[in-house]
């Protein structure tokens, strides 16, 4: 459905004994697309002698399960806290590294500003270059998984 994927490594390698070459033990595909419902993947790997093997498997994404909203805590700042100059940024963490996150600053005229997120495979996310205007400054910061739940929460 897709076509090709060739976002596939190799991982652990390691030298071959009485062979001057190195060789692997497993590997790991990243971010490969699925659709909710069935999805086949299938798996092509050669040698240098030009022997190949394929495999065929079914991967099955299903959300219906999936009901319970992301976790964020913050790392900076914390809420209340006193800052100057005319930008800044939220460092954070989030329980579920598939999760989207976005932050909106509403300015003096009562315009709302949408602001993308960056959330890491490890779960740490950021959020840069926020306004930071005189007086009290507050950002609501939504957080939305794969399955369409969604957090909010606001710092000050």
């Amino acid at each position: 459905m897709f076509g090709n994927y060739n976002e596939c490594r190799r991982r652990r390698t390691f030298p071959a004994l009485n062979q001057f070459d190195f060789t692997t033990n497993y590997f790991q595909c990243y971010d490969v697309p699925l659709v909710v419902g069935t999805n086949k993947i299938t798996l092509t790997a050669s040698d240098r002698a030009g022997n190949v093997t394929t495999l065929s498997t079914n991967i099955v994404l299903d959300y219906t399960t999936a009901t319970t909203a992301p976790v964020m805590s913050f790392l900076w700042p914390s809420n209340g806290m006193y800052m100057s100059g005319n930008s800044f940024y939220i460092r954070g963490n989030i329980n579920d590294e598939t999760a989207t996150m976005s932050a909106q600053w509403v300015d003096a005229a009562n315009n709302t500003n949408q602001y993308t997120g960056i959330v890491e495979r490890n779960g740490m996310f950021w959020v840069e270059n926020l306004p930071l205007a005189a007086g009290t400054n507050v950002v609501y910061l939504t957080a939305t998984d794969a399955a369409g739940n969604v957090s909010v929460t606001n710092l000050s």
